[in-house]
């Protein structure tokens, strides 16, 4: 049971005035209760009123710790002494190093503090290992106002649930942040619940062992809010026995409360979940998620999603599902190659009916590869499309968009008189999707990677916009390519293509071969020419006479210096 308010006296505590993090009381719910009345004599440590600063290398604990010359040693530490102060929050900085329990006496998880945030100095440089032994943060009570930034977390290994927990804090940033290689208990490599406020800003989780890598969720009455923007989870797997440890995998986890009105309601924008595998336990049926879920009466807008190649071992599975009252929106995205299937509402006797509404984005097997149970309410909208996206699988980044893709410039249309919902809208140089309720929300200004979000007057399908570098390798105006009838045989070719083109009207006109980077291989024709049809011969060659290497390249056909139409064709010469 739990007992009566307390009054306290006490000699010596850690600080003469203690928040919250130094003295608690709980509910059943792990909500504080005030019912300690506490009276401090004395206390051991004078808070610092001061930015601090940790380096895990030549910092000491002894140090002041209020300048990067003469460092603390351990986050732990600096936690400890830093004044919590609503009016000037304060920063904890982070060193370049690796920050454990081996390496210089860290104590984890972490337990963060009201108005104080810990801020590393680069995903890429700033590591706090857990040496698969433990997590990394635990924040549980009324704390408010912090954030997380530039810090990687790996090698997490935790019997609490996740590698970050944090319960009923309010206004809570996590930023620049990455969790990777380690493995979790079913409750997932970080979990969030019931925040207000929330925002998840350019977050990686990889590798990870779980089920469900990023959990967000509010089952408390009060509305809550959260954001997500740019975030990756790629490659998380199950436990080696799912069946019985309940480590099945997944991806994203949102979940509301499971009675109206909506309890959550989220904003996702740049969302990458790709290659994640889901081994469900069979007990649980038919229709199991591998990359995607929202339960419960939450409402998401998800704008400029990638999901793709997720599998579900198991019968009847799906990439995304939205259950039990929720309401998905879905804008500009690509779901693709997944197995078994796409989309999902509802689940075999779902006791309350869920709606998404989709539209500008592509689905693989379009609406025939969805699923609705019962009464759910699937609205399939304008501008969707059923076509392989031409994922860049030979760059470096994955999941970007071939030239010859038909995502670019396919999504939310900008916006022309007299248009219905949806469109896009430029607004003191913002980018404003105007939903199909006519609500609005702000685009960020760069896709996933950072380059910017609209190219060429249109946003792209998916998280990654098609960057138009040099000349731009695609079919710009479809609507006169057939006007123009523009025509490659043989294609491929071993030593001669052929191109003809018809001319409606006397112009000036050039004929380019680029090749698969932008660059101009060859000039076919640049001059004047009254109307007719027209044939030309490309030997394989460059401007300057030499051979040019096997490959494929794209013929672009331009009439008063605007691109009317172009072909691809691929040289495949024995030599």
């Amino acid at each position: 049971g739990y007992s009566s308010p307390q009054t306290i006296y006490l000699d010596t505590l850690t600080v003469m005035d203690p928040d919250f993090s130094f003295v608690a009381s709980y509910d059943i719910d792990n909500l504080p209760v005030d019912d300690i009345d506490l009276t401090v004599e004395h206390g051991y440590i004078q808070p610092v009123n001061s930015d601090l600063y940790v380096n895990p290398v030549t910092g000491n604990d002894s140090n002041s710790g209020i300048n990067p010359g003469d460092p603390l040693k351990t986050i732990t530490y600096a936690y400890k002494i830093i004044k919590s102060d609503s009016i000037t929050p304060h920063r904890i900085y982070l060193a370049n190093g690796t920050y454990s329990g081996s390496m210089n006496g860290e104590k984890l998880p972490l337990g963060p503090r009201s108005y104080i945030s810990v801020i590393g100095s680069g995903i890429d440089s700033t590591f706090i290992d857990g040496e698969y032994n433990t997590g990394f943060f635990l924040g549980i009570g009324t704390l408010k106002n912090y954030t997380i930034e530039n810090i990687t977390f790996q090698h997490g290994k935790w019997n609490h649930p996740s590698g970050i927990y944090i319960q009923n804090n309010n206004f809570v940033r996590i930023k620049n942040f990455e969790i990777k290689d380690g493995g979790y208990s079913a409750s997932g490599g970080i979990t969030l619940i019931k925040i207000d406020l929330l925002i998840l800003k350019n977050i990686f989780i990889k590798n990870i062992v779980s089920y469900g890598v990023l959990g967000l969720s509010n089952w408390a009455a009060t509305t809550k809010t959260f954001t997500i923007e740019n975030c990756i989870i790629q490659n998380n797997l199950p436990d080696e026995d799912p069946i019985n440890t309940g480590l099945e995998g997944g991806g994203l986890k949102i979940g509301g409360n499971s009675s109206p009105p909506y309890s959550y309601i989220g904003k996702i924008t740049n969302l990458q979940i790709t290659d994640n595998l889901r081994i469900p336990d069979p007990g649980w049926g038919p229709g199991m998620i591998g990359g995607y879920t929202q339960s419960n009466y939450c409402k998401v807008d998800m704008i400029n999603a990638t999901i793709g190649y997720n599998t579900v071992q198991g019968e009847f599975g799906f990439a995304a599902n939205a259950n039990n009252g929720a309401e998905l929106n879905v804008y500009n995205s690509i779901f693709y190659g997944d197995s078994l299937n796409e989309l999902s509402l509802g689940y075999q006797n779902c006791p309350v009916p869920s709606e998404a509404n989709i539209s500008y984005s592509n689905f693989e097997g379009g609406f025939g590869n969805t699923y609705v149970w019962d009464s759910s309410v699937l609205n399939w909208l304008e501008g969707n499309i059923d076509a392989d996206p031409k994922w860049d699988t030979s760059s470096t980044i994955t999941y970007s968009l071939q030239w010859d893709s038909p995502c670019i410039d396919a999504g939310t249309p900008m916006y022309e008189f007299g248009m219905d919902y949806p469109y896009i809208k430029i607004e003191d140089e913002k980018i404003v999707l105007y939903k199909i309720d006519g609500d609005t929300i702000h685009l960020p200004q760069t896709d996933i990677a950072g380059n910017p979000r609209i190219v060429n007057g249109r946003i792209d399908m998916g998280a990654y916009e098609f960057q138009d570098t040099g000349v731009r390798i695609r079919e710009q105006f479809l609507q006169n390519l057939n006007e123009l009838n523009i025509d490659v045989f043989p294609n491929p070719f071993h030593s001669h293509t052929f191109i003809s083109f018809v001319l409606v009207k006397k112009a000036d006109v050039k004929v380019l071969i680029h090749d698969a980077r932008g660059s101009v291989v060859k000039s076919l024709l640049d001059g004047s020419l009254p109307s007719g049809k027209y044939n030309l011969t490309w030997p394989g060659q460059d401007d300057s006479g030499n051979e040019a290497e096997n490959g494929a390249y794209l013929v672009s056909v331009y009439v008063d210096g605007i691109k009317m139409g172009s072909e691809k064709v691929v040289k495949n010469s024995s030599r």
